[in-house]
């Protein structure tokens, strides 16, 4: 046996589906953890503070109300696209046309 091994040996090395069984008891083990430590977590906050915003928020986006600016200026219904300054002499500017 290979130093620090317990004798064991997998499904490919022709162990069986022993340790197999063993890590899809595990994964099922973890998901089912996770899934109620989430739910308990989730249930707390809803029935607390809450996991959404106000109706007008949501309308309005959360872009002025959290940081105090529109994110997106040019998306706005009847704003014109900001037109970028092109300096003088470079490429492309109406001058070297």
């Amino acid at each position: 046996t290979i130093p620090g091994n317990t004798g064991t040996t997998g499904l490919l090395a022709g162990g069986g589906f022993d340790l197999l069984l063993a890590q899809i008891v595990g994964v099922v083990g973890v998901g089912l953890w996770s899934a109620a430590t989430c739910g308990v977590m989730f249930y707390v906050l809803k029935r607390t503070v809450g996991l959404r915003v106000t109706p007008q928020e949501e309308i309005e986006g959360l872009d002025f109300g959290e940081h105090g600016a529109v994110a997106y200026p040019d998306l706005l219904p009847g704003a014109e696209a900001p037109v970028a300054a092109v300096p003088a002499g470079a490429i492309g500017s109406p001058s070297q046309a």
